[in-house]
Parts: structure tokens; C-alpha cells; sequence
């Protein structure tokens, strides 16, 4: 791997030359999973077995397999045990496994039995199978499922031990394991419960089934259907019965539209992922130029972006090669050390002498932060630096000031000149100085400056780490004092951004900016440019088209306006306009909901909506096949 300065220098270091500084750390383990890392190892090594197409793991439970009775206890165990096509049987009784000796089935139902209680609904025993890759040798498989048994229902580590039966079956095309529990745990009594809600769920007992395969030499990979671009549900095995025993095709339910949008949104978290790790491939592989394994990742970790943005599905094999390495664990090296270094450099930030560098270098930080999240995988410290405030959140929230960072953005993509802007930029800067600078001496006893909040009010949006860091000044001053600063200098920068009159220009695309983001329980009267625009046109236009726009014809602002969803809700404070004066207790600003909704469906907003910084997967959702 290489060393960490260069993590830094890429991806750190370009933004904060002569901040950031080296710094060596590990990255630590959930210590209940120690075997299976932390998240961050965790979600790596499932994305990476997807692009590296290994089989999934297959651990399920045998539908209505739970014994009720003696009877079908004995039937189970008797199933499991058999001696045609069974490689191997031993049991698990009191935390130490053992082969079965000949009585055991007969001696182990009346044990089992007197622990039972009630009547549950899925029965007293859970019926598990194990299933290996086709291939597999028998004697590797026999190892893993021992060890996995173990792992899962013996060592304690979720709640308590429970005893079983297990036989490795080698009658059919994969080799696989039975396993019969008892729910009845041995030290506490705790019924066993294998559920999301649980702390023992199948998506662990897939992982454990994945981790200890590979470490056996048997590639295995535990992931979820989202992860490899799959949208629609897995049939379910009382499905597939069905199907065989009427000779039909297995049918799966169709998922409702808001399902459809909100796995589509999620399949697109995932394509940002493998982007993300890409990248931490790069800087966490070889030192032959990307020739070697962490290359060949890196290029994998692409392509799968791509096809999950192009509506592609990653596929797994059923013949593959156990990695060279272990790339979860390589990528989670990766990720630790980057954030080491990151937090590194935003401590050496925060330590800057106070004034508007410092805030620049916050706002840089930020966005460095987001290119750099999708490549620390659930690492909450890059959360909370790409969280932006929102209404009552954010101390300096004003839609005037972030409607000009959304012309100055809009302006410079499309190639054209910026200048009005900046000069805008510059003179409410200058009048910021000087209403603020009345407040220097109440401010550095809070250990800031008039020059270091001005550049707080002025930028686009503020984060949650950036607001927190503010109000937690080192020497115990903040409190009351800060926060009283805080509310009156938003007050008075809100005053002088309300007497800087926006050029004609720019007025519709700060109109749409704050259109799109505006609260919805705001009306079309609280949007500052929308205004601007009614109270401009009311006195330019024409008696008769005026006319037309307040009899509901929109399309007579057509000449003015260029987007559709500023156009109509120009039109319709202009009827409101009309109404007020005739009667002024008779005007109703429409809310901007749903201008809102017309805007989020035009192109200019899809690309918005596409990279959404907020839409992030969660690797915990549908693990299942």
C-alpha cells in the first residue's frame, strides 16, 4: 500500500497544501464482529465481491421446518442424520462440538423436549441449510460449516448458546449443510430469533458464512440485491415449489412506482459507492502502476458504476478464484487512514488564527468532504462534514445569498461572464465589514472576528460540523453570548442583502434556485427574487398582457421568462397582485410546493436530483437474495 502522504497529497493535500499532516492510526473493529471487521470492512468487502463476481452466499431457513412435536423432532433429526449422501454429522450440546455417537438422536429429543415451553409460532427448533458453491470439496465444506455452527450458535456472542445437530449432505450438484437448533438457549434461556430486528439476522450469518468460506479458500460473498442493481424482489422458495409442483413460471409480486423510485435512488447511491471506492482502490493499490490486484479493483470498481447508472445488473459467477488479497480489509486500511488524515487537517484548521482564510478553508474542506464520502463508506465523521443546515438550522440561512452562488455556479458552467456577480459579492462583503466590525470587541471574546463572520454569512450553505465547530470555542465563552451575536449580526446582514438590488439578468435563476429550495410551507410572497421579478414586470409589461396573465395565460411571459416553473409562479403572483388591488384583504399567495414539483421535473433540475448529495444507500437494507 502506499504510504499515507500520499492519500493525503491526493486527495487531502491539493485542497489544504499546508494543513494537513501525516498521521498513523488503525482502523478498529466492531468488537461483536471482530472477524467480520467494522462497517466500513464490512461494506467494502461486499462490493468488492460483487465486482469481482463471487457467488453469494446461501443461508436459509427450511419453510414451516420448525419441530412442534416429538415427532417431527424426531423426523428432522433422523432427516439430517441419515446415512445415505451424508458426508458428516455432529452435534453441539453445551459449547464444545463433538461427532454424534449412535444414540444421540434418541437421547437428544426427550433432553431437548423438556426445555420446550408454550406453543411458538414457527415451533421449537429452527431448520438452517448452508449451501456451498458448486465444486466445493466435501472436506473444506465440512471444515466451514463446523466452524460456522460455532460461530453462529455456540460462542455466545449474540445473547446466548444454543445446542444443535448438523449433518453436510453431498446427495445433490452443491454441497451443503443442515443444521437443527434448538431455540431454547443453554445459559440464559433466551429463545432464539433470527430476524432484522434481532441482533442474529441472516444478512450476519450470510457474512460469517462469506468471511469464513474465504478464509478456507472458498470465495464467497455476502451482499445485497440493491448493491448488484437489482431492483425487483427474489422470489420466495414457497414460490418456486409452487411453480414446480403446477409446472408454471415463478411470478413475484410488482413493486409499487414510490418503491420502484426509492430502490432506483438507491441502486444510484450504489453506482456512487463503487465510484468512490474506485478511487480508494487507486490509493491503496501496488506500486507497479496500477498493474497489480488493486488496479485491476479499481478499474472493476468503475465499470460497475457505470452499469448501475446505465440500468445494468452486476451478475456473480459460480467458478472464481479466491482473491490475492483480502480487498475489504485493504479498503478499510485505506478509509481509516483517510480519515485519520482528514480529521487531522480539519483540527489544523480549526487551530488557525481567526479571519475569513480559516471559513474558505472550511467551505473547501466541505467540499472535499463530499467527493469523499462515498469512498469512507458509513463513516459518520464525512456525515457530519457534508450535512448542510437547513430553515431554523442554519444561523445565517438567506435565499438571496445562496441564489447568487447558484447564478455564479449556473454562469461559469455555461461559459458565460461571472463579473456581475463577483461585484455583487463585493459589495454586500463591504457593508457586512462594516455593520459587523461595530461588534469586534463583543466577538473576540467569543474567539472570533468580524472578518471571520462575515465569510460564515457569505457562503452558500454552512454544514453541520462547521455550525458545531463555531459554538464550541475552547475557552467555555460560546453559550449565551456567542449564540446572542450569532442571531443579531444574521439579522443585520439580512437587512443590507435586502437593499442590494439583483440584476435583471440573474433575477430568474436565483428565482429558480430559491424556488427548488425553499421550505414547503413557504409561499411564493416569501421568495425575495420571485417578488422582484412580479413588482419589475407589474410596471413593464403591457395593460393587455397583463391582462392575459391575470385571466390565466401564463404563456404571455413566455418573451420574459424562460423556465416554466419561475413562469408560473410569476403569473400567479401577478393575479394575486391584480387582487390586492381591488381588494387587499382578498390576496392569497399560492404555497411553492407545487412549483416546486414543476421545477424538480424539468432537465435543468434532473441532473440536480441525479447527484443528489443526500441520497446514500443503506448497506444494511436487503442483504437477502
Amino acid at each position: 500500500m502506499g504510504d499515507i502522504e500520499t492519500v493525503q497529497e491526493a486527495v487531502i493535500g491539493h485542497v489544504l497544501p499546508d494543513i494537513g499532516k501525516r498521521h498513523r492510526g488503525t482502523f478498529g473493529d466492531h468488537p461483536a464482529r471482530q472477524r467480520l471487521g467494522g462497517p466500513s470492512a464490512r461494506s467494502a468487502r461486499a462490493l468488492s465481491g460483487n465486482v469481482l463476481r463471487i457467488p453469494q452466499s446461501v443461508v436459509k431457513r427450511v419453510p414451516a421446518g420448525g419441530a412442534r412435536s416429538t415427532k417431527e423432532l424426531k423426523r428432522q433429526l433422523e432427516y439430517v442424520t441419515r446415512d445415505d449422501g451424508v458426508k458428516a454429522t455432529w452435534m453441539n450440546m453445551n459449547g464444545t462440538e463433538r461427532d454424534l455417537f449412535k444414540n444421540t438422536v434418541a437421547t437428544t429429543i426427550p433432553l431437548w423436549a423438556s426445555t420446550w415451553s408454550g406453543a411458538p409460532k414457527r415451533g421449537h427448533t429452527d431448520h438452517i441449510i448452508l449451501s456451498f458453491p458448486h465444486g466445493t470439496d466435501v472436506e473444506v465444506a465440512e471444515s466451514i460449516a463446523r466452524e460456522w455452527g460455532q460461530a453462529v450458535f455456540a460462542n455466545g456472542e449474540f445473547g446466548d448458546r444454543w445446542q444443535y445437530i448438523a449433518g453436510l449432505h453431498q446427495d445433490t450438484d452443491h454441497v451443503h449443510a443442515h443444521f437443527v437448533v434448538n431455540k431454547r438457549g443453554v445459559d440464559w434461556g433466551q429463545f432464539l430469533s433470527i430476524s432484522m430486528k434481532s441482533e442474529l439476522n441472516y444478512d450476519i450469518m450470510r457474512e460469517l458464512h462469506a468471511k469464513i468460506s474465504t478464509d478456507h479458500g472458498v470465495a464467497m460473498n455476502a451482499s445485497s440485491r440493491l448493491s448488484r442493481g437489482m431492483i425487483e424482489n427474489a422470489p420466495r422458495e414457497t414460490d418456486y415449489r409452487a411453480a414446480h409442483a403446477q409446472g408454471t413460471t415463478v411470478e413475484v409480486e410488482p413493486l409499487s412506482t414510490v418503491s420502484r423510485m426509492k430502490r432506483e435512488a438507491m441502486i444510484r447511491g450504489f453506482a456512487r459507492q463503487y465510484k468512490g471506492l474506485s478511487g480508494l482502490a487507486g490509493l491503496s493499490g501496488d506500486q507497479e502502476q496500477g498493474a497489480g490486484f488493486m488496479g485491476r479493483l479499481k478499474s472493476l470498481f468503475e465499470t460497475a458504476s457505470q452499469n448501475l447508472d446505465e440500468g445494468m445488473t452486476l451478475m456473480t459467477s459460480t467458478d472464481v478464484d479466491v482473491p490475492p488479497v483480502d480487498p475489504g480489509t485493504r479498503l478499510a486500511e485505506a478509509q481509516g487512514r483517510l480519515v485519520e488524515t482528514a480529521q487531522q487537517a480539519w483540527s489544523d484548521i480549526q487551530n488557525m488564527k481567526s479571519g475569513s482564510e480559516k471559513i474558505q478553508l472550511e467551505a473547501e474542506f466541505a467540499e472535499q468532504a463530499r467527493s469523499l464520502r462515498e469512498a469512507a463508506i458509513l463513516e459518520p465523521f464525512f456525515d457530519r462534514h457534508t450535512r448542510t443546515l437547513e430553515g431554523a438550522d442554519d444561523p445565517f440561512a438567506n435565499l438571496v445569498v445562496r441564489g447568487l452562488h447558484a447564478a455564479r455556479d449556473t454562469l461559469l458552467e455555461e461559459g458565460r461572464d461571472s463579473s456581475g456577480v463577483d461585484a455583487l459579492f463585493d459589495g454586500i462583503r463591504e457593508k457586512l465589514h462594516q455593520t459587523f466590525a461595530q461588534d469586534e470587541e463583543r466577538l473576540q471574546r467569543v474567539s472570533t472576528s468580524s472578518a471571520e463572520m462575515v465569510e460564515r454569512y457569505l457562503l452558500s450553505d454552512r454544514t453541520e460540523a462547521q455550525v458545531a465547530a463555531w459554538r464550541d470555542q475552547e475557552n467555555g465563552a460560546v453559550g449565551a453570548l456567542y449564540l446572542e451575536a450569532e442571531r443579531d449580526l444574521a439579522k443585520d446582514g439580512a437587512r443590507i442583502v435586502e437593499d442590494y438590488e439583483v440584476p435583471r439578468d440573474l433575477q430568474e435563476i436565483i428565482a429558480r434556485d430559491q424556488l427548488t429550495q425553499a421550505e414547503q410551507d413557504k409561499r411564493l410572497s416569501d421568495l425575495p427574487a420571485i417578488e422582484a421579478i412580479v413588482d419589475r414586470l407589474s410596471s413593464e409589461m403591457s395593460e393587455d398582457d397583463l391582462r392575459n396573465v391575470r385571466a390565466g395565460d401564463a404563456m404571455s411571459l413566455k418573451d420574459q421568462i424562460k423556465d416554466p416553473a419561475v413562469r408560473a409562479a410569476v403569473a400567479s403572483e401577478l393575479k394575486n397582485e391584480a387582487d390586492l388591488a381591488v381588494d387587499p384583504a382578498s390576496r392569497y399567495s399560492e404555497p411553492v410546493d407545487q412549483f416546486q414539483m414543476l421545477a424538480r421535473t424539468t432537465p435543468a433540475h434532473a441532473k440536480e436530483r441525479a447527484t443528489s448529495r443526500d441520497a446514500r444507500p443503506d448497506l444494511a437494507d436487503d442483504y437477502g437474495l
